[in-house]
């Protein structure tokens, strides 16, 4: 509370300096087409003062980013709840957390064992690329109930005309409403971008922490139906359980011109040499004390595992290290129609590290192992306005990955549509992989397997059109999987060796009507004829407020105020459980979650570049007592919360 006050005086003061501050425009014109300018940073004034984008993965094509600065923006620290339509969690922000589109979630490129603390992680996949002129910076910091925290620092800067650098900063503290849930997440991250004629490069350098403690959830039901029991006061089964990871990832994509041919203006060819460095290491040590509870209804004594292998405590620790160097020859042709196209060669050298304390010895495994691949790539960029990347990738040689492939096609296509921009993007994935190393063999004090895990295969359609001026976006995904792996009902890895069909759609939409009423709406559906994914079949989530300008005739200066209320749904399904011992969600079929409303209501204000805002989570917490009020299984949603945001952005 003393912070909150604390925070309330800043704004006051801050407000009554910033009112009648002049609006800076630093518009770069720099490219058009793949990266669009952001209408959203200036609200109401269109003024462009940053350019953002992504580059797809092993290539220089830019994929469009949206840079959001908006009122609503800050407010939501944590990504998931900005960028997902629907997720399942542990009910304190920096916890575990699940996304239940299935296409998403079966995306995230890292590692098994920290995927689900991915929206947490910066990484060089989900690094966005800046071009502004004049330097911005970015500071924002919220408070809330149970020692919630979060602050950030981000800053850009053009070097000059071809180099971009940029540095974040985050933190992310949170005790939680129930006992030995807290958090403690930190993480950094530098990038720069540079593009000269004959060289150009992006790269960035990612450090992550993430300290999670474990207390697997309420130990009964009778909990949820009992008013006297306050959440506050609820038992939970493990106590002293801990989670730590750190993760750090360096990458590199970098291409130099060898040589060049013709030099006619209009049509030129080139020799290029390409090149991607990646280093990841991720470390992650479980811990817990016991996993003894007693029933506080029955008074039945229980354990949270099915085993315990050494009967004084846990200390399980599993690393992941990767180094991986890709080289290409790339020929390029600059005639009307861009092309570039050439073959490459790819390594990685792998290693898996799994150490835990028996009751009699000391087990430790370090395998390394190390794979070779080659393919080629082809890039066509007819204007700034039409690119397609084609990448495809086999391993010949009798390694750990042997007689795997990858097929990958992006199409991007920008189009003038009456007063408004179409974006059309257009992937196509077909790839083979042999299983993690320890998805296969794994040992613990609680969990240990040995499975002779198939190659998985997965084949991928995803279309996402955007109408930019119009805030339209609307996104198609079918997946085909076979041999699919997942963790079944007893915390183990099991693996369906039949075809699977996951269908699913995401429709998004902005409203603007009677000019100070909002809508913002995202609607997800999807459909498996399988029973052991574990998803929703329709999720939604939308923001409705109102916003006004206020002018100071005095001062010339304005402030913007909106206030108004958000919400989120999902239909009922077998939401998964979580194991702590492996940080893994997990199929269960006791109980089904959802037809649950999470409301909230918000109110903030906009001075020039400083922000404000308050938020009041899950208003309707504790008037609907029952299964529903979880998120995962036994875990439940966080309750009833005020929180305080400030975000200052500099633009000098």
């Amino acid at each position: 509370m003393q912070r909150l006050i604390i925070a309330i005086l800043i704004f006051l003061f801050s407000a009554t300096t910033l009112i009648g501050q002049e609006e800076r425009d630093s518009s770069d014109a720099r490219g058009a087409g793949i990266v669009q300018r952001s209408f959203k940073d200036t609200l109401p004034k269109p003024d462009t003062l940053i350019y953002s984008w992504k580059y797809a993965e092993n290539s220089f094509i830019k994929l469009y980013a949206e840079f959001d600065t908006t009122l609503l923006s800050i407010q939501l620290p944590e990504a998931y709840r900005r960028e997902w339509t629907g997720f399942v969690y542990l009910g304190n922000p920096g916890s575990a957390v699940q996304n239940t589109f299935f296409s998403e979630r079966h995306d995230i490129e890292v590692n098994w064992q920290i995927k689900n603390f991915y929206p947490y992680l910066k990484t060089h996949k989900k690094q966005k690329f800046y071009n502004t002129k004049t330097p911005f910076t970015q500071m924002q910091f919220v408070s809330g109930g149970e020692d919630y925290e979060y602050f950030t620092f981000n800053h850009t800067q053009n070097y000059d005309k071809h180099i971009n650098l940029g540095m974040s900063y985050e933190i992310f503290n949170s005790e939680g409403y129930l006992n030995y849930q807290s958090t403690r997440n930190r993480n950094f991250s530098f990038w720069t971008d540079i593009d000269y004629e004959r060289y150009k490069m992006y790269g960035s350098i990612n450090f992550n922490a993430i300290n999670a403690d474990e207390n697997g959830g309420i130990r009964t039901d009778y909990l949820l139906t009992d008013s006297s029991v306050s959440v506050q006061d609820m038992t939970t089964k493990l106590s002293n359980a801990n989670n730590r990871f750190s993760y750090f990832i360096a990458a590199i994509d970098h291409q130099y011109r060898l040589l060049n041919f013709g030099q006619d203006s209009i049509y030129k060819n080139g020799l290029w040499l390409s090149h991607h460095f990646s280093f990841d290491k991720m470390q992650r040590l479980y811990t817990d004390e016991g996993d003894e509870y007693t029933d506080p209804v029955t008074e039945e004594v229980f354990n949270f595992y099915a085993n315990t292998y050494n009967g004084t405590r846990s200390y399980d620790t599993t690393s992941f290290i990767d180094y991986k160097n890709r080289a290409a020859i790339m020929f390029q042709s600059r005639g009307k129609t861009k092309i570039d196209m050439g073959p490459f060669v790819e390594h990685h050298q792998i290693k898996n590290t799994n150490f835990y304390r028996d009751t009699l010895f000391t087990y430790n495994n370090d395998t390394t192992y190390e794979t070779i691949s080659v393919g080629g790539q082809a890039t066509i960029k007819k204007s700034d306005d039409f690119k397609v990347d084609l990448q495809t990738l086999y391993y010949p040689f009798q390694d750990y990955n042997y007689q795997n492939y990858q097929i990958t096609a992006n199409l991007v296509k920008w189009q003038k549509l009456w007063n408004d921009t179409l974006y059309m993007h257009l992937m196509l994935y077909h790839m083979e992989k042999t299983p993690d190393y320890l998805l296969g063999q794994y040992f613990s004090n609680h969990l240990k397997w040995v499975n002779n895990l198939q190659d998985e295969n997965e084949r991928k359609l995803q279309f996402n059109l955007r109408l930019i001026k119009s805030r339209f976006n609307l996104q198609f995904t079918v997946d085909h999987l076979d041999n699919y792996i997942y963790f079944d009902q007893n915390m183990k890895v099991a693996q369906h060796d039949q075809e699977i069909m996951m269908f699913g759609a995401k429709l998004g939409k902005k409203f603007t009507f009677f000019e100070h009423f909002n809508l913002e709406m995202s609607l997800m559906g999807q459909y498996t004829a399988t029973d052991f994914i574990d998803v929703p079949e329709f999720s939604a989530k939308g923001n409705f407020f109102y916003k006004r300008q206020i002018k100071f005739k005095n001062t010339e200066g304005v402030i913007d105020l909106y206030g108004g209320f958000s919400g989120r749904i999902h239909t009922k399904y077998y939401a998964p459980a979580y194991a702590p011992a492996i940080a893994q969600f997990y199929l269960q079929d006791e109980k089904l979650i959802g037809n649950y409303p999470v409301l909230n209501v918000f109110v903030g204000a906009r001075v020039k570049r400083f922000l404000f805002s308050l938020r009041f989570d899950h208003v309707n917490s504790g008037l609907m007592r029952g299964v529903s009020y979880y998120s995962a299984y036994n875990y439940l949603l966080r309750p009833r919360n005020l929180r305080f945001s400030v975000s200052w952005n500099f633009y000098n």
